[in-house]
């Protein structure tokens, strides 16, 4: 068996550290990761939301207008990045605004422009927090860059 070194691994270099975000608790806590991640790297922090129109299959549902979702969209990453930017003066810090499935469109930036792509999971609690979220499983079985996976705070007590 040969022995693998981290050095052994390629990683571009894009300056680029992108972290996902839903506007959950557990999201808010892969953003401040990433943004020191990218402190610490010396890159710029891309804030990443993702909209889209569910596939309801057969049948009615009521869909909202386009332009509501999208803007309830862009109102969360705009809250997102005024909260990052307060917290965090001295970065760089660029918003996405993404249309499309959440975990493929982070692929799709991460492998144009992230050295590492940062996102939170779910958490449940108990047996149910050994499972990944839907977005953040399909980020780590298929970004073209490393992925760095923030687990939600456990409480002590």
């Amino acid at each position: 068996m040969t022995d693998v070194k981290f050095t052994d691994f390629k990683v571009p270099h894009t300056g680029v550290v992108l972290v996902g975000t839903d506007g959950s608790d557990g999201a808010a806590r892969a953003v401040a990761f990433a943004a020191d991640e990218a402190k610490a790297r010396g890159a710029k922090l891309m804030v990443a939301h993702s909209w889209f129109i569910p596939n309801f299959g057969y049948g009615s549902a009521y869909v909202a207008p386009v332009t509501d979702i999208e803007n309830a969209a862009k109102e969360i990453l705009d809250k997102i990045l005024t909260q990052a930017k307060a917290e965090y003066p001295d970065l760089a810090i660029e918003g996405r605004l993404l249309e499309g499935t959440p975990g493929v469109r982070l692929c799709e930036i991460a492998e144009k422009e992230a050295e590492v792509v940062v996102i939170g999971t779910r958490g449940h609690g108990s047996f149910t927090s050994l499972l990944l979220g839907s977005v953040s499983s399909y980020v780590l079985h298929h970004s073209p860059v490393p992925v760095l996976l923030v687990r939600p705070e456990v409480d002590q007590s």
